[in-house]
């Protein structure tokens, strides 16, 4: 059994969607046996305090502001009797009157200045309420419901207070993006809209909205809460079967046609409907055609006046009815009118309720894609219109007199399928889902490069490997540079400062102008994590400023995952060794890796960092996660090897920890001809000056190309047309160029300072020691002799190989406890 809290402004007997929804979906899981608890907002005539089909109700507030509404801000917003039958009354006129002064005063003043809604009054009552439950009841679920947005508020406040509760977020109109019919003074607040619906999203566990461009336009706004967001549509309210009547009627009959809900002036309005009834009453259906009104009519009034004639005769306007009244009224109607809104994030909820009656609906869309037209071309009972008030087009109208005269026909079981997926049960299903469904645990990266760049080499790769196989079990956010190593201007194609969806994670790039300390800091705090994932020993910007900022206790203490990802290698640690050797030191004595768990990719970078830190300090080996399966081709390209020639691919950064000034030294007394083609960006302009000298001393039977920087998409492609991948490295964490080599079917020569070992043995390659040239040289001379038969069973073994080590799941799993075990405390 659950315990559930639901805020909402409206609930039954008020005569809104989201009352109808939420009093059917409420009394639903009371009858399941669920606790549900109500806070609406107390309306005239009502108890304080009531259970009602199992669903214990608290109104509360509404002495000032529901006064004010219902006087000022919104007239007959609540049930009145006596209305609904589509029938001659006076109701047409009398909701026509003249705004009254004191209206008008409100709308100029207090209308103006409100925040974020009119039910803002309600806002301290109902947060009082909830608080003082949550004190008496274990509640396990909290949902807030809007319009009015103001419930999201009040649900915010508890969920800060009382972080524990799941928190479901159920937005029935966009508020923050929504300029047709803003929820407030859009011109003086629309920054602050926008602020505090991204802090909702933050705090909340699930979002709900009821289409598919709404989640599409949220996920976009704050794409770093893009993976709680989640469909619902609307409910079928009103009717309880499928029960079909015959929507075909005698001739000498009236025709009614009924428009059942709200109108406003900018995104519902009235105008091309009536336009379009004077139009059919100058035809032979003169005689027998009504048309009917059930809603509000809000600020529409000045849309009737010119028909002010047609009033209580062929037009009536019956103001805000009860449910029944609408059901009633809906069986009456020969024709079901629906006016669509102005954009695409919103479907009227009683187009359901519409299409469970299987009548003739005509559809008056603003604009193609409007959701409703959308919803209803499955629908085949209906007819959709553009609107085009300046222009009424004469086969719109031809059109129509067929639509009414000769209304289609829908099956029972056509209807019965369609309608399944709104019905109360499924609805309140999916809402359950959102109560129950596990949140995945945040990890929040930094790199200093991430996709699309690709300079940065292996910890790119190794980073998006993770976030590919990984991405499912833990949301993934990422902090990293807007441009790629050397660059001087941002990668193409992204949005700097401000998160967006780029795979599986969520990604900020940064300017040069936000990396400082301060900048940093915002971002951390801003950010919601369980996890701090730092994927550097040295990078000023992506993990001594965090460290520091914690150290320092400015950003919120999370457990801490720290990859050098081989910056601690000896090889590495004697580049600019007296600097290295300073700054950890340094950063010992400030204590900036204290209480840090230590990710290593191998047993030999396990012992490089505890030789730095000692053997006290957490180190969980979780090796670099290689390529998924799919990417691979399940067969190598076979090169035609020429005994005598040798095509060779140095493919890496130009750094010295690269060693190509080595590899070119090692070519000098081959004897063939060979081909080396050098790929990778420039790290180190002065290292690459002193290789190029190298290059010119060469002999003539050695041509040496510089071929730049090659992005991932090709390097395989690159590979595999030569015949050996050359790398000679000082040290490598774990060499993913490597694993991309022996996948193109290209053997490699590479030193004994990578992960990968015994490779002769394997019979794909050649893993030799530094101080031994010589060998490297006997080895480059075998493979310029080698003859394209032998040449050939290597890169067969090599191909396979690589696949193999691809399949191979120890890695993941391995990968997988190291940020569960973190976030267990493990």
């Amino acid at each position: 059994m659950k315990h559930i809290l639901i805020i909402t402004y409206f609930y039954a007997p008020a005569i809104t969607p989201r009352a109808f929804r939420w009093a059917a979906i409420a009394e639903h899981w009371a009858g399941q046996g669920h606790h549900v608890d109500i806070v609406c907002a107390w309306m005239p005539g009502l108890p304080r305090e009531e259970i009602l089909n199992g669903v214990h109700i608290y109104r509360v507030g509404g002495t000032v502001s529901e006064v004010l509404r219902s006087r000022f801000g919104k007239p007959d917003a609540h049930p009145q009797t006596g209305r609904g039958k589509l029938t001659k009354g006076k109701i047409s006129a009398s909701l026509l009157r003249p705004a009254s002064l004191a209206k008008w005063i409100h709308d100029l003043t207090w209308k103006k200045i409100y925040w974020p809604d009119y039910a803002c009054l309600w806002y301290f009552p109902a947060l009082k309420k909830v608080q003082q439950l949550v004190l008496k009841k274990r509640y396990d679920n909290l949902i807030s419901v809007s319009h009015p947005f103001t419930g999201h508020l009040v649900g915010l406040g508890l969920k800060k207070k009382y972080p524990q509760l799941r928190w479901v977020v159920d937005i029935g109109d966009p508020f923050c993006f929504l300029e047709e019919t803003p929820a407030n003074n859009h011109q003086l607040y629309k920054s602050l809209n926008y602020s505090i619906e991204r802090n909702i999203f933050r705090h909340a566990d699930a979002v709900a909205v009821t289409t598919e461009p709404a989640l599409e336009k949220y996920a976009g706004l704050f794409p770093e809460n893009a993976g709680k967001i989640r469909v619902i549509p609307p409910l079928l309210s009103l009717v309880d079967d499928y029960a079909i009547e015959d929507t075909r009627f005698p001739k000498n009959n009236k025709i009614r046609l009924a428009f059942i809900g709200t109108l406003y002036k900018t995104i519902r309005n009235p105008g091309f409907l009536l336009l379009l009834f004077e139009k059919l009453l100058q035809t032979h259906l003169a005689d027998r055609l009504e048309l009917h009104f059930l809603g509000d009519i809000n600020n529409c009034r000045d849309c009737f006046k010119p028909y002010k004639t047609l009033l209580g005769t062929k037009i009536f306007i019956h103001g805000p009815v009860t449910r029944d009244k609408a059901f009633e009224a809906m069986k009456k109607a020969d024709v079901l009118v629906n006016i669509g809104n102005s954009t695409p994030y919103q479907l009227p909820s009683k187009l359901v309720d519409y299409t469970s009656t299987g009548k003739s609906i005509l559809n008056l869309a603003k604009t193609p894609n409007d959701g409703s037209t959308a919803f209803l071309k499955s629908y085949s009972a209906s007819l959709c219109l553009l609107e085009n008030t300046a222009i009424l087009d004469a086969n719109q109208l031809v059109n129509l007199i067929k639509f009414i005269e000769y209304p289609p026909q829908i099956e029972r079981l056509t209807l019965r399928r369609r309608l399944a997926s709104f019905r109360t049960e499924v609805i309140a299903a999916a809402y359950e889902g959102l109560l129950t469904i596990k949140n995945r645990p945040v990890v929040l990266t930094t790199s200093d490069y991430y996709i699309p760049c690709y300079k940065g080499g292996g910890p790119i790769r190794t980073l998006a490997n993770m976030l590919d196989q990984l991405g499912d079990e833990f949301s993934f956010k990422i902090i990293t540079r807007d441009r790629d190593l050397g660059d001087f201007k941002p990668c193409p194609g992204i949005m700097a400062n401000c998160w967006q969806q780029v795979g599986k994670a969520n990604i900020m790039y940064l300017s040069p102008q936000h990396r400082s300390l301060w900048k940093i800091r915002k971002v951390l705090r801003a950010t919601e994590h369980d996890v701090l994932y730092l994927n550097s020993f040295f990078s000023p910007d992506f993990t001594v400023k965090p460290l520091l900022l914690r150290r320092l206790g400015l950003i919120p203490r999370v457990p801490v995952i720290l990859a050098p990802r081989g910056e601690l290698s000896p090889g590495a640690l004697a580049l600019k060794g007296f600097k290295k050797r300073l700054f950890i030191i340094a950063a010992k004595m400030l204590g900036l890796y204290n209480d840090v768990t230590w990710q290593a990719s191998s047993e030999h970078e396990e012992k490089n960092i505890r030789n730095r830190f000692g053997d006290r300090i957490p180190v969980i080996i979780a090796p670099d996660l290689p390529p998924v399966v799919r990417l691979i081709h399940q067969e190598p390209y076979r090169r035609n090897k020429i005994k005598g020639f040798l095509k060779v691919i140095f493919l890496s950064r130009i750094s010295r920890i690269k060693n190509l000034d080595g590899a070119l030294k090692m070519l000098k007394s081959l004897q063939g001809k060979i081909q080396f083609n050098i790929y990778g960006p420039v790290e180190d302009p002065d290292y690459w000056a002193k290789c190029r000298e190298i290059i010119n001393l060469l002999p003539g039977n050695i041509e040496v190309r510089y071929m730049g920087a090659v992005s991932h998409e090709r390097v395989i492609s690159v590979i595999k047309d030569h015949d050996l991948f050359f790398l000679p490295t000082r040290g490598e964490n774990f060499g993913h160029i490597i694993l991309e080599s022996l996948i193109a079917g290209c053997p490699v020569l590479i030193s004994d300072k990578t992960p990968w070992h015994d490779l002769a043995k394997k019979g794909v390659g050649w893993d030799l020691p530094l101080d031994k040239p010589e060998m490297f040289q006997y080895v480059l001379q075998k493979c310029v002799d080698m003859d394209a038969r032998t040449h050939w069973e290597w890169s067969r073994r090599a191909h396979a190989y690589g696949w193999n080590c691809c399949r191979e799941g120890k890695s993941l799993q391995q990968n997988r406890t190291l940020f569960l075990g973190v976030l267990r405390g493990v």
